[in-house]
């Protein structure tokens, strides 16, 4: 495990997330703890005011004022709102407002969801050998390199950036 809590290995006290072995977050992890309790927990007084602002922001932009009543799917707003205000806390104005972003983290939402889903129906003892294979899994691993290709440099330059500040 790395100091950042990710182990890429499988966690001997649980198995990897719906049967896949691939990078995961150890729970118990000190730094995970201190980066949530620490880090984002204190930095809520700061973020609260940009937050409301972005999200009554997002609101008017994906739900503009109308005189009649409109039909609208709602899940597809807020999914899109989700996106756009969760990206800026967590990755940056600059990113989270570009397409790619958006798309990838709409799709990587949605493709999990569906993905879980459809491991589910698979008999626990086949999990491990035809989980892995499944078009939606397979769907998904590469969304994750895809934002690992979009988000890397973003946590790379950042991590660099804390080391140079702290030392």
């Amino acid at each position: 495990m790395n100091e950042q809590g990710i182990s890429h290995h499988r966690h001997p006290c649980k198995p990897p997330l719906i049967g896949i072995d691939n990078a995961c977050l150890d729970p118990g992890s000190p730094t995970l703890i201190n980066s949530v309790e620490a880090n984002l927990t204190s930095a809520l007084p700061r973020l609260n005011p940009f937050t409301c602002k972005d999200v009554d922001d997002r609101l008017r932009e994906i739900m503009p004022p109308c005189k009649d009543w409109t039909e609208i799917n709602i899940f597809d707003k807020l999914i899109f709102l989700v996106a756009k205000v969760s990206g800026r806390v967590f990755v940056g104005l600059e990113v989270s407002q570009t397409p790619e972003y958006i798309d990838t983290a709409v799709n990587y939402t949605l493709q999990f969801m569906h993905a879980v889903h459809v491991v589910k129906t698979i008999r626990p003892w086949l999990k491990p050998s035809l989980g892995p294979r499944t078009p939606e899994i397979q769907k998904l691993l590469g969304l994750a390199k895809l934002a690992e290709k979009l988000l890397g440099p973003i946590i790379e330059e950042k991590i660099h950036r804390r080391a140079n500040d702290s030392g």
